[in-house]
Protein backbone atom coordinates (compact mmCIF):
# COMPACT_ATOMS: atom_id res chain seq x y z
CA UNK A 1 0.00 0.00 0.00
CA UNK A 2 2.98 2.24 0.85
CA UNK A 3 3.97 2.05 -3.12
CA UNK A 4 0.29 2.95 -3.77
CA UNK A 5 -0.03 5.97 -1.34
CA UNK A 6 2.93 7.35 -2.92
CA UNK A 7 1.60 7.93 -6.13
CA UNK A 8 -1.39 9.07 -5.51
CA UNK A 9 0.47 11.80 -2.96
CA UNK A 10 2.73 12.23 -6.27
CA UNK A 11 -0.69 12.36 -8.65
CA UNK A 12 -2.21 15.17 -5.87
CA UNK A 13 1.40 17.19 -5.58
CA UNK A 14 1.29 17.75 -9.46
CA UNK A 15 -2.63 18.74 -9.09
CA UNK A 16 -1.74 21.18 -6.36
CA UNK A 17 0.91 22.88 -8.30
CA UNK A 18 -1.52 23.35 -11.52
CA UNK A 19 -3.27 26.89 -11.80
CA UNK A 20 -6.24 26.59 -9.67
CA UNK A 21 -9.66 26.30 -11.64
CA UNK A 22 -12.25 25.47 -11.95
CA UNK A 23 -11.23 25.09 -15.72
CA UNK A 24 -13.74 25.00 -18.46
CA UNK A 25 -13.45 24.49 -22.32
CA UNK A 26 -14.56 27.34 -25.22
CA UNK A 27 -14.37 26.99 -29.11
CA UNK A 28 -11.00 28.62 -30.04
CA UNK A 29 -12.47 32.04 -31.74
CA UNK A 30 -9.44 32.64 -33.53
CA UNK A 31 -10.86 32.31 -37.16
CA UNK A 32 -8.15 29.65 -38.70
CA UNK A 33 -8.48 27.76 -35.36
CA UNK A 34 -12.40 27.88 -35.36
CA UNK A 35 -12.69 26.72 -38.79
CA UNK A 36 -10.34 23.91 -37.95
CA UNK A 37 -11.84 22.82 -34.93
CA UNK A 38 -9.48 23.81 -32.21
CA UNK A 39 -10.84 24.12 -28.57
CA UNK A 40 -9.57 26.26 -25.43
CA UNK A 41 -8.68 25.29 -22.26
CA UNK A 42 -9.32 28.72 -19.87
CA UNK A 43 -9.05 29.60 -16.20
CA UNK A 44 -12.00 32.34 -15.29
CA UNK A 45 -14.78 33.93 -18.20
CA UNK A 46 -17.29 31.30 -19.48
CA UNK A 47 -17.77 28.58 -22.36
CA UNK A 48 -19.25 30.98 -24.80
CA UNK A 49 -16.83 33.94 -24.34
CA UNK A 50 -12.68 34.55 -24.81
CA UNK A 51 -12.38 36.26 -21.33
CA UNK A 52 -10.84 33.95 -19.16
CA UNK A 53 -7.09 32.73 -19.35
CA UNK A 54 -6.13 30.73 -21.69
CA UNK A 55 -4.73 27.26 -20.13
CA UNK A 56 -3.97 25.14 -23.41
CA UNK A 57 -5.18 24.72 -27.16
CA UNK A 58 -6.52 21.34 -27.69
CA UNK A 59 -7.21 20.77 -31.70
CA UNK A 60 -8.05 16.99 -31.46
CA UNK A 61 -11.33 17.60 -30.63
CA UNK A 62 -14.17 19.23 -28.21
CA UNK A 63 -14.14 15.45 -26.26
CA UNK A 64 -9.95 15.73 -25.07
CA UNK A 65 -10.60 19.41 -24.71
CA UNK A 66 -13.42 18.51 -21.48
CA UNK A 67 -11.48 16.04 -20.36
CA UNK A 68 -8.50 17.84 -20.14
CA UNK A 69 -10.94 20.68 -18.46
CA UNK A 70 -12.63 18.68 -16.06
CA UNK A 71 -9.22 16.83 -14.62
CA UNK A 72 -8.58 20.10 -12.97
CA UNK A 73 -11.51 19.18 -10.53
CA UNK A 74 -11.49 15.16 -11.24
CA UNK A 75 -8.54 14.32 -10.52
CA UNK A 76 -8.35 15.88 -6.94
CA UNK A 77 -11.46 14.51 -6.30
CA UNK A 78 -9.67 10.72 -7.63
CA UNK A 79 -7.11 11.35 -5.50
CA UNK A 80 -9.40 11.68 -2.35
CA UNK A 81 -11.53 8.94 -2.77
CA UNK A 82 -9.10 6.77 -3.45
CA UNK A 83 -6.73 7.73 -0.19
CA UNK A 84 -10.17 7.09 1.84
CA UNK A 85 -10.25 3.83 0.29
CA UNK A 86 -6.56 3.01 1.15
CA UNK A 87 -7.26 3.75 4.47
CA UNK A 88 -10.41 1.86 4.88
CA UNK A 89 -8.48 -1.48 3.23
CA UNK A 90 -5.65 -0.74 5.87
CA UNK A 91 -8.44 -0.68 8.72
CA UNK A 92 -9.98 -3.60 7.76
CA UNK A 93 -6.98 -5.75 7.11
CA UNK A 94 -6.08 -5.42 10.34
CA UNK A 95 -9.27 -6.12 11.72
CA UNK A 96 -10.12 -9.19 14.08
CA UNK A 97 -13.75 -9.92 15.07
CA UNK A 98 -14.16 -9.95 18.70
CA UNK A 99 -16.72 -12.98 19.85
CA UNK A 100 -17.02 -11.79 23.45
CA UNK A 101 -17.87 -8.03 22.77
CA UNK A 102 -19.48 -9.18 19.42
CA UNK A 103 -18.43 -6.66 17.65
CA UNK A 104 -14.82 -5.48 15.06
CA UNK A 105 -11.72 -4.18 16.52
CA UNK A 106 -9.93 -2.43 14.29
CA UNK A 107 -5.89 -0.92 14.49
CA UNK A 108 -4.64 -0.21 17.72
CA UNK A 109 -7.86 -2.15 19.61
CA UNK A 110 -6.51 -5.22 17.45
CA UNK A 111 -3.11 -4.82 19.65
CA UNK A 112 -4.39 -3.96 22.93
CA UNK A 113 -6.66 -7.43 22.28
CA UNK A 114 -3.76 -8.79 21.41
CA UNK A 115 -2.00 -7.96 24.59
CA UNK A 116 -4.87 -9.47 26.45
CA UNK A 117 -6.13 -5.76 27.50
CA UNK A 118 -9.57 -5.98 25.88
Amino acid sequence: MTDLKARIATIQARADAATHGPWHFAPDLTPWREMNGFWRVEIGGDTQSRAGRHIATVRSGKENAVLLASARTDVPELCALLTRAVELLERASTAVWDSGANRVLFGDEVAAFLRGEK
